[in-house]
């Protein structure tokens, strides 16, 4: 029987096609031991949504990223003055969404999101995921920790470091994002009989209210506000 693995960092109320690579496995890996991006924002921490009718990175959460140590790793970062933040970012979505088809429905599930008392980026972004998970029918206990399986951050290469993964949960196939085909030694999965499936997955336009030209790159929270969660299925 197959057994597909995939790897992904914990994104922040992330976009669709996080969602569609979920789907499409049996075991998905969330990266808590990677290390932070050392850079002002990346997809943990930031994330695309509609502002003053056009798509744009508002929605940023402030982080720790690293000490006199050190870069820190995922699951050490902490966000920065989490309350107030949070609740910028919650009366942003309302002003922006309130007239949408699917507010109504969408937004009390997204309030409850942002405003996570949590300042564990780890334990917020993944209480985000597992929650949106569920208000659109995935199956998110088929999500495991990194740390849970014992995988310890190295400085070593990174196909190495999956193929670890993947054999430590008795896989036989790795579904890896898109972008991966350029730094990815496909030859070392050859050798451990491991199949690579890339996920080319091409986001299916939904209307987008006040865009004018149609933008994939939005968290699925746009999505749901136009179609509600019913509609996501035929997204993803």
């Amino acid at each position: 029987m197959n057994k597909t693995i995939s790897i992904h960092q914990p994104d922040f109320l992330p976009w669709l096609g996080f969602f569609n690579k979920l789907k499409q496995c049996d075991v998905f890996i969330i990266m808590d031991t990677a290390q932070t991006p050392n850079k002002k924002s990346s997809y943990t921490n930031k994330v695309m949504l509609l502002f003053q009718r056009e798509p744009k990175w508002t929605a940023t959460l402030p982080i720790t990223k690293s000490t006199s140590e050190g870069l820190l790793s995922i699951a050490q970062t902490q966000i920065l003055n989490g309350e107030h933040v949070k609740y910028k970012i919650m009366k942003s979505i309302k002003l922006n969404y309130s007239k949408h088809p699917f507010f109504k429905e969408v937004f009390p599930h997204v309030e409850e999101w942002v405003m996570f008392p949590a300042n564990s980026l780890m334990e917020y972004n993944l209480h985000g995921i597992k929650s949106i998970s569920k208000c659109i029918g995935l199956d998110y206990t088929k999500i495991v920790l990194a740390s849970d399986i014992g995988h310890e951050y190295k400085n070593t290469d990174l196909t190495d470091r999956i193929v670890e993964m993947v054999k430590s949960l008795e896989g036989d196939t790795y579904l890896s994002g898109d972008a991966s085909k350029s730094y990815l030694d496909q030859d070392k999965f050859v050798d451990n009989n491991i199949k690579l499936i890339f996920q080319e997955y091409h986001c299916k336009e939904y209307p987008q209210k006040y865009i004018s030209e149609f933008n994939k790159g939005l968290s699925i929270v746009d999505a749901m506000m136009n179609v509600g969660f019913s509609g996501i299925a035929n997204i993803i």
